[in-house]
């Protein structure tokens, strides 16, 4: 980038820049038809008429059965449900700061460096906020759309969840999260194909995104892993047997015996489960998500101490963007700040899903969300 340092710095200038830096995640979730921008947000969070929070009306779809047209049935009219969703402006900043004591004993500009990975770094903070929104709404709101299908990931678990969950809507599902150890499992069986790029040397390399059965596939170790221990009761054994492992308690470890005797054999324990690694992953249809990014009075700018460590510069950048799910509402009420933290995201009650004027909540088979529960084994 050249010179980059507080003294000449010019934050139109680098904004400017940073939107040359290319948005790979983005533009994908954006081809995809999942991400899909709504900048009515923008207008109506934006600095001028204030807030952080705003009820906007969701379309509902036509719905009833038509009556029989014999010219004795009276026709009856049904109107275009609406609903109501509560939507909430995302927040976020940082500091990046390098001292000048660094480039002097080195002679690199360290600050270029941040400059030049603050896209990505941004892009690694929203995926983050968005994978922390479906925590929270699969919890409760969207429960009816999980599978767990307490197996290993395999060649048929995308389908049959995904018309489980959705039937013959089942074709608007267009992306899928997961993390490494379940695009492991399917690379291994081949069901996952990486899209390739050529990089600066000519070099082809894997992207690390790819298709699932013809689905968009995102891979992050951000998606859920839950680690479940493995499950021991008490020997049901009066005698020793032969070639059984038998284990001793100590709180919530448990130790395996060496030499078992039938002396202690009312204190041993045996294993009926091992342990295994729970992962979810997230598949998502078109129109799930609405994003817009949000009016911030100062996006960027440098700050420099003269003082401390001999001096430093410090580029601090500041996001406000929407993430709104479509068909569940944040709850205004579960935020304890003007920004809901990663936390409140991720809480299960947070989140919930709208309803009509009737209080009648949305079909949740229509919702383009599926979360996926599968086994390390």
């Amino acid at each position: 980038m050249g010179v980059f340092n507080s003294k000449n710095f010019n934050s139109e200038v680098f904004l400017k820049y940073l939107e040359t830096v290319p948005r790979e995640r983005l533009v994908k979730l954006l081809n995809s038809g999942v991400l899909v921008r709504d900048t009515s947000y923008g207008k109506a969070l934006s600095d001028e008429t204030g807030g952080n929070y705003i009820t906007k009306p969701l379309k509902g779809r036509l719905t009833g059965a038509p009556v029989n047209l014999d010219g004795e049935t009276n026709i009856t009219a049904s109107t275009l449900g609406t609903f109501k969703q509560g939507v909430v402006a995302l927040g976020r900043a940082n500091g990046f700061t390098e001292l000048d004591f660094t480039e002097s004993m080195t002679g690199h500009d360290f600050m270029s460096d941040v400059a030049v990975q603050l896209r990505g770094y941004w892009e690694d903070v929203n995926e983050g906020l968005l994978l922390s929104i479906l925590k929270g709404a699969f919890a409760v709101a969207l429960a009816n759309n999980v599978v767990d299908t307490q197996k290993v990931v395999a060649v048929e678990t995308l389908n049959d969840a995904m018309t489980q969950v959705s039937g013959d809507l089942k074709d608007h599902f267009a992306l899928a999260i997961m993390h490494s150890q379940v695009a492991k499992v399917l690379e291994n069986q081949k069901l996952l194909e990486y899209f390739k790029y050529n990089d600066a040397n000519g070099i082809q390399r894997d992207l690390n995104i790819g298709t699932w059965n013809g689905r968009l596939a995102i891979v992050t170790d951000r998606c859920p892993s839950t680690v479940v221990p493995a499950q021991y009761q008490a020997t049901a054994d009066e005698d020793i047997v032969e070639g059984k492992t038998y284990y001793t308690k100590d709180g919530d470890v448990y130790t395996p015996v060496a030499n078992p005797v039938k002396a202690d054999i009312a204190t041993y324990y045996e294993k009926v489960a091992d342990a295994y690694t729970e992962y979810t992953s997230y598949v998502l249809g078109r129109g799930a998500i609405a994003y817009d990014e949000l009016f911030v009075k100062v996006p960027v700018e440098m700050a420099r101490d003269p003082f401390t460590k001999g001096g430093s510069e410090t580029l601090i950048s500041r996001e406000r963007l929407v993430l709104a799910p479509y068909g569940v509402t944040f709850k205004q009420s579960a935020m304890s700040g003007n920004s809901p933290t990663d936390a409140e995201l991720e809480d299960g009650a947070s989140w919930e899903l709208v309803k009509d004027t009737n209080n009648n909540a949305i079909n949740t088979k229509v919702l383009p969300f599926l979360a996926i529960i599968t086994r390390s084994k």
